[in-house]
């Protein structure tokens, strides 16, 4: 089905697309569909379908997004093991991200990986969790449906940054398929080593045995099945300050680090870039409302010794969880029908 639509680049300007829609999917906080423009670039659109939490979500992702596209300035320069934002709408009826992806995401593959695979499969992920933690982004939400494989390039991918937020801000709880203790428990400040708990799960995920517990009742690499990823895994399931980060990983299957693009005006482009989104959210909700004149004092009375009590004004605060897999260990199996 071919349908026209309308978007903001990442770099700012204005688009109108020609596009062939693939068949929808549905959750109940996303519908997503896949795409193919007329010149021949293929994507995913993602439309907020669950009313307000749903649209934040919509809107997070779209400013990490813009982040990373900020950091590096063109698509020749992005990194393949983040998906990178093409465009957004929010100014709209039913907001919506449009991002490039590649692969599959783990959840749809049927089989383990071979160990050649796995190594690939491993050293992609880490090195997307040190670009990440690069960029100062904790991604909260390496899970099943957000780490894509490419078995044709041999790529790993991380996506869906709907929940991402900057490290260093207060660590808010959030329980998730593969979520580290600290982020279960939330408190303390978010910090990239979160991610990597996740991430080796991830990794153990593809082993032949799957997941499995060793000795000590943590997951395992030779219990799962990949003895060759217990070097590379070690104190990697040990609480945060004694967890390695990606930077440690790639050095340990023998990766040096990247070269990162050095830009010192970065963070001053990147607070121009969001306050013009910040603007333009604020334009689709509307001006505010025109204050109205005090109205004048009533006038004095005598007391009669009597009060009111005053009640609580607007709604009380409130906050969403995605599903809990109370009663099993964060690394169990996934059950993870929550918001995806």
């Amino acid at each position: 089905m071919t349908e026209i639509i309308s978007f903001t680049r990442a770099d700012g300007g204005q688009d109108t697309w020609e596009v062939e829609f693939e068949p929808t999917t549905q959750t109940p906080q996303f519908m997503t569909r896949w795409a193919l423009a007329s010149g021949g670039q293929r994507f995913v659109v993602r439309y907020a379908m669950g009313g307000e939490f749903a649209e934040h979500l919509v809107e997070n992702a779209i400013r990490v997004g813009l982040r990373i596209w900020r950091r590096y300035g063109s698509e020749a320069a992005y990194p393949a093991e983040l998906s990178r934002l093409v465009g957004y709408n929010v100014d709209c009826e039913r907001p919506f991200v449009m991002v490039a992806e590649h692969g599959v995401p783990l959840a749809e593959l049927t089989r383990p990986f071979d160990p050649d695979e796995h190594r690939a499969f491993a050293g992609g992920l880490a090195s997307g969790l040190y670009l990440l933690a690069y960029l100062g982004v904790t991604h909260r939400m390496v899970r099943p449906d957000s780490v894509r494989w490419d078995a044709a390039t041999r790529r790993a991918q991380i996506t869906r940054f709907d929940y991402a937020r900057l490290v260093g801000t207060p660590r808010l709880p959030l329980a998730s398929t593969w979520a580290s203790p600290e982020q279960q428990a939330g408190g303390g400040l978010t910090d990239h080593r979160d991610d990597v708990w996740s991430a080796g799960l991830a990794m153990l995920s593809r082993a032949i045995k799957g997941v499995v517990a060793g000795p000590t009742g943590q997951p395992d690499a030779v219990a799962s099945g990949a003895p060759f990823l217990a070097p590379i895994l070690d104190r990697l399931f040990a609480p945060v300050g004694e967890r390695p980060d990606a930077g440690e990983l790639l050095r340990r299957m023998g990766r040096a680090p990247g070269s990162l693009p050095a830009l010192p005006d970065d963070e001053a482009r990147f607070a121009r870039a969001s306050a013009e989104y910040d603007q333009l959210v604020q334009l689709k909700a509307g001006p505010p409302p025109r204050q109205q004149p005090p109205p004048p004092p009533p006038p004095p009375r005598e007391s009669t010794g009597r009060f009111r009590r005053k009640g609580r004004v607007g709604p009380p605060a409130f906050a969403v969880q995605p599903g809990s897999s109370r009663g099993l260990p964060s690394w169990a199996p996934p059950s993870w029908e929550a918001t995806r």
